[in-house]
């Protein structure tokens, strides 16, 4: 089984007509208290503001991660989401949604298919929180404590012959009839616990009952229990038969079949908790004395259990970060506890997001039969959290990779806090933040420091505290990352990355990091223009073609110039991969980041400085400064030609080389084959989707001039990617 990781619940809010979403569906005690995905196939109903129906999709896949996306429409409010569900609660196009409310479920319902299952959402308010899937029906199983019974017969007496596919608190279906459900094993006895023996329709009338014919040692025998007048949906009834020869009996317990929690505990209660003799260390034991609810926290228990004389105790189910030791001859202060039992208990603290779990002590007689048991309930850490992080396996979380935005958000119970701890020397990374003042959700950032001379690859290492006010039990998680970063100057509104990307695009150890930026001070302009050809062809970059991350480096063969690696047939649009083409927490530019840099989708740049107004208007108007320079390039005695250097920046930062981006690039190449590159054309790579580009047309032969364009090309001819740094939240110093 699969537990639910609240750190990776997701759900989107719909966007143009289409909802994403996670699926829950929860699991009972007997299988560990555990929330679980949903995984299969669901149908979905969508209904517009006034209540009509205006989607009817079936067979929609879940993953098994409990993944879907449906297209809804963008008139819808309301969509429910049905899995398992017969024909008859399917509604068709026409009906509204008061009807859809008022479908009814009939007759005795398939025990071997999974139960009917609903879930909702309001589409204005769905953000953030996974859909659970809560049962439309009751789950009648069979618990067998004890042997040589066999099982003949099982009818349920009373019971609703339909329910409706909603809750209804005080309603009852129409021509509702009370009948008899036979389950009949005269060909296959049942002589152990069964879960699944039928489902039970929602019931607010009529008191149903359990009639059971079994043999013990050759002898019939009748065996009968009134149900709860009431059945619930989303519960579970559990037929528990104990007992032996003649006082063999049957007991039903009900339990909330989302979390597995019994309306009190397990069904013989000769076992129970002798609170004045035990040790709790906080922990609670209901009335009873047969369920002891452990907190979350580090705690450790001596329970003492009222046995008799020839009675044992075992412990039953192993959970993580909890031991269990029982001593069947115990002592305390070497005076003789009789007729208890004492079992240690040590449970360790519950990191957020595990579920709540259950474990459970058994006592039984000489001859192996139970006469009682104790359910210990370990609480979940109050403290729920969903994002990107997950402490399920550890109190750390180490992405191992570099990362910023949003990592989690942390929903704390009142009296609680949670603070930030850096080490020595480690800058303020990562930060938390209310979603809205006096709020109590914090949402954990992590943070971007621009040409930090720290971000060579370094791990960063931040610890998460977790405690009530006044300090007191004390959790801590850590969290750590790679601190990598590309230099980058800040210009018409972007950071814009420095230099071309080269290598593996995604790689940052492929790149110039800014940890060894070759011009952290001065004129990157004049760089380029005097320094040498090896220092040149290091931040020229190599070019790229759509679907293959690595770079093209310029290569000679046979006295002509290509880019190796080139593919004559691209079927991938490197403009549809803006950020998948590029290292984590940058992305492609835009079509309008580079528009802002110029005057128009054409724009004619010569050779002298030029101050201009970029035509826009509102926030990205912008009057800009324009410089050139150029220079001549041979590799191995070949001429390559020369290669352009185009420096932007607003007027009012002309004097700060921080605030100038610099585009340059190898020409492209538009065919298979040498000799084939355009030296003094290059194309960038540009974040829309579409095949339009932004192309710089250089004329050297005759310096007529440069221009500055968009235009259409394919995705064969190779491109420059010149990214930016992707908007983030948090930028520290």
């Amino acid at each position: 089984m699969q537990s639910c990781n609240n750190n990776e619940l997701f759900s989107e809010k719909a966007n143009n007509g289409v909802v994403s979403g996670q699926l829950l569906e929860s699991r009972t005690s007997e299988e560990g208290g555990e929330t679980s995905y949903f995984a299969g196939k669901v149908t979905a109903v969508a209904f517009d503001a006034d209540g009509v129906i205006v989607m009817v999709r079936e067979n929609i896949q879940v993953d098994q991660n409990g993944k879907f996306s449906v297209v809804i429409g963008t008139k819808a409010k309301k969509c429910y989401f049905i899995a398992n569900a017969p024909k008859e609660v399917i509604p068709n196009l026409g009906v509204t949604e008061t009807e859809f409310k008022n479908m009814v479920m009939t007759g005795q319902l398939d025990s071997t298919l999974d139960p009917v299952m609903l879930g909702g959402i309001d589409m204005d308010s769905y953000h953030w929180e996974p859909i659970v899937m809560q049962r439309c029906v009751a789950r009648l199983d069979l618990k067998m404590q004890v042997s040589g019974v066999s099982v003949k017969r099982i009818t349920v007496k009373g019971a609703a012959d339909r329910s409706f596919l909603f809750p209804h608190e005080t309603e009852t279906p129409e021509d509702l009839q009370l009948t008899d459900f036979v389950m009949d094993f005269t060909d296959a006895a049942l002589t152990d616990s069964k879960n699944r023996l039928m489902y039970l329709h929602e019931q607010q009338t009529g008191t149903p009952e359990v009639v059971m014919e079994v043999t013990v040692d050759g002898r019939m025998m009748e065996l009968k229990e009134k149900l709860p007048e009431k059945i619930k949906r989303n519960s579970l009834y559990t037929l528990k038969v104990y007992g032996s020869g003649a006082k063999l009996n049957i007991q039903v317990a009900e339990n909330d079949w989302e979390s597995g929690q019994n309306n009190e505990s397990s069904v013989i209660t000769l076992a129970k908790v002798n609170v004045e003799s035990s040790h709790l260390d906080g922990a609670r034991v209901n009335e009873k004395g047969d369920t002891v609810f452990i907190p979350y926290s580090d705690k450790t228990l001596s329970l003492a259990i009222n046995t008799e004389e020839g009675m044992t105790v075992r412990a039953e189910g192993s959970l993580d970060l909890v031991e269990v030791s029982v001593a069947q001859n115990a002592t305390r202060g070497n005076v003789a506890l009789d007729k208890l039992t004492m079992v240690n208990v040590t449970s360790r603290l519950k990191r957020i997001g595990m579920p709540l779990q259950y474990s459970y002590l058994e006592s039984l007689d000489s001859n192996g039969v139970m006469k009682g048991r104790i359910v210990l309930v370990f609480e979940p850490n109050p403290v729920q959290m969903t994002g990107a992080l997950s402490f399920l396996e550890d109190t750390s979380h180490d992405f191992d990779r570099y990362i910023d935005g949003e990592y989690a958000r942390l929903i704390l119970p009142k009296g609680m806090k949670a603070e930030l701890e850096f080490g020595a020397g480690e800058d303020q990374w990562a930060i938390l933040k209310e979603t809205e003042t006096g709020s109590d959700t914090l949402r954990l950032l992590g943070g971007w420091k621009p040409n930090d001379p720290k971000a060579d690859g370094r791990k960063q290492v931040v610890t998460l505290k977790l405690s009530k006010e006044d300090g007191s039990d004390m959790e801590t998680y850590t969290i750590s990352r790679l601190n990598y970063g590309l230099p980058v100057v800040e210009v018409a509104g972007n950071w814009w990355c420095k230099y071309n990307l080269k290598g593996t695009a995604n790689d940052f150890n492929d790149q110039i990091l800014a940890s060894a930026d070759p011009v952290k001070e001065g004129s990157l302009l004049d760089y380029l223009k005097d320094c040498s050809l090896e220092d040149l062809k290091a931040v020229m970059g190599d070019q790229y073609q759509g679907g293959n991350l690595e770079g093209l480096p310029l290569t000679l063969s046979d006295g002509k110039f290509e880019y190796s690696g080139f593919k004559s047939s691209v079927s991938v649009n490197i403009n549809a991969q803006g950020k998948q083409m590029v290292p984590s927490g940058y992305e492609m530019p835009s079509q309008n980041d580079f528009r802002r840099l110029v005057n128009s989708t054409d724009a004619k740049l010569g050779y002298e400085p030029a101050v201009y107004n970029n035509n826009l208007s509102g926030v990205d108007s912008l009057r800009l400064n324009y410089n050139h320079g150029n220079r001549s390039v041979s590799i191995d005695n070949v001429v390559y030609g020369k290669v352009g250097f185009y420096d932007f920046c607003e007027v009012a930062s002309a004097s700060d080389n921080s605030k100038h981006v610099v585009l340059f690039g190898w020409g492209h190449q538009w065919e298979a084959g040498t000799g084939k590159i355009s030296t003094d054309d290059f194309i960038f790579a540009v974040n829309n989707g579409t095949s339009t580009v932004w192309m710089m047309e250089g004329w050297f032969e005759d310096m007529r001039g440069n221009w500055f364009k968009t235009s259409t090309q394919n995705n064969v001819k190779t491109r420059t990617i010149r990214c930016k740094k992707s908007p983030v939240e948090y930028i520290y110093k």
